[in-house]
């Protein structure tokens, strides 16, 4: 569940609107809200092109609010819109990018998120459709503002991928550096290994615990990515540790048992193969045993194909089953707010880095950068241009 504030721990009379930049064909924005116990919250908030004042105090908010007969008719509509129990915060599962919509106002609709474009569908569903599009160009604009300056006196850069849940040997990397540091981990640190929960589980604290700590930048991999994806697929489809041991344990056997009837054939001692071909035939009424139980949970839960290879690529195949009994309450996790802390950090971590180091412009990503080289050139060089 996002991570969402109470109405009242908010100064109403303190809510900055920033425009940040055109992406796509969405005008960005920041939303901040300063709390009443003191600190802000942020939140990047987005409308369809021109349809949003950029500025609360601008001329055309003064209109509106005249029209409407309201004294705080925009701070209250973010106030309602972005944070408490009913909030989109809530409702999208987001703790950032919001659509909020466009139509300012049309059919006495305030920002209308449903309302059908061009292509036949809601602005909402052409939102979420581009959302990791708009996230890789976002990141490109804002990791641009700034540039790591990694002189000696500052500190160094290092970059580590693909830790795979070998705990002890991140642990040992940590120790080597300096808060004066950067760590830019390029993800993969799950799976294979039994580490990696608490690889991520550190990896959070480290980055509460800025001052003793170094800087870490933790973009996510293809394991990450299935991890999320499998983490989706149970909640839509309702499954529990059971079913995933149903999953997991036929598809073992059936690569066991695929596997063995390969070998046979190989064995020239006929002894030896009358041998094996007993343990062929034990091995298949284990496959069909599980076999069945397996289809009996895929009809009764609707998964579909594509589901279940998306499952099985990463728990059979990349070792996520080293992994996913870890991120549930009585593994590694202590509770749901933990469990919700993890998946959100994994959802608001790079998937694609442009950084500027020593006045060198460098891109970092864990397997393959975009395949339009003009957005690898807008990254590189959108610092320049902002």
């Amino acid at each position: 569940m996002a991570n969402y504030i109470l109405e009242d721990q908010i100064d109403r009379d303190n809510i900055d609107i920033s425009y940040i930049a055109r992406v796509d064909k969405y005008d960005m924005y920041y939303i901040t809200f300063s709390l009443i116990t003191g600190g802000t919250r942020t939140i990047r908030a987005f409308c369809e092109k021109n349809t949003f004042p950029p500025d609360l105090k601008s001329i055309e908010i003064e209109e509106l609010e005249r029209k409407y007969g309201r004294t705080s008719l925009i701070a209250d509509f973010f106030v309602k819109r972005l944070i408490g129990k009913d909030s989109l915060l809530v409702k999208e599962k987001r703790d950032d990018f919001i659509y909020l919509g466009g139509n300012l106002f049309e059919n006495k609709m305030l920002a209308n998120r449903y309302m059908i474009q061009q292509n036949g569908k809601t602005g909402q569903d052409n939102f979420d459709e581009k959302l990791l599009s708009i996230k890789l160009k976002v990141q490109a604009i804002e990791a641009n503002n700034t540039s790591i300056n990694t002189n000696k006196k500052e500190g160094k850069t290092y970059v580590v991928g693909d830790i795979h849940g070998m705990y002890g040997s991140y642990l040992e990397v940590m120790k080597r550096l300096t808060p004066k540091d950067h760590l830019i981990i390029l993800g993969d640190v799950i799976d294979r290994g039994a580490g990696g929960i608490q690889i991520i589980q550190d990896i959070m604290k480290r980055i509460q615990n800025k001052e003793k700590n170094p800087k870490i930048t933790f973009m996510i991999g293809n394991h990450e990515m299935q991890f999320i994806s499998t983490l989706s697929i149970m909640v839509n489809r309702n499954l529990n540790r059971r079913d995933l041991n149903t999953i997991i344990s036929r598809n073992n056997a059936k690569t066991k048992y695929l596997y063995k009837g390969l070998t046979i054939k190989t064995i020239k001692d006929e002894k030896e193969k009358q041998k094996e071909i007993i343990n062929l035939e034990n091995m298949k009424r284990t496959f069909d045993t599980l076999d069945e139980a397996y289809r009996k949970l895929i009809k009764e839960k609707g998964l579909t194909e594509f589901e279940l290879n998306i499952m099985r690529t990463w728990l059979n195949d990349n070792d996520g089953n080293k992994t996913i009994f870890d991120s549930f309450i009585g593994g590694r996790v202590n509770d749901v707010k933990e469990q919700d802390a993890i998946l959100r950090f994994l959802n608001n971590s790079y998937v694609v880095l442009p950084k500027g180091i020593n006045g060198k412009d460098y891109l970092f990503v864990h397997a393959m950068p975009p395949n339009d080289p003009k957005m690898i050139k807008h990254m590189k060089q959108s610092r320049e241009r902002i």
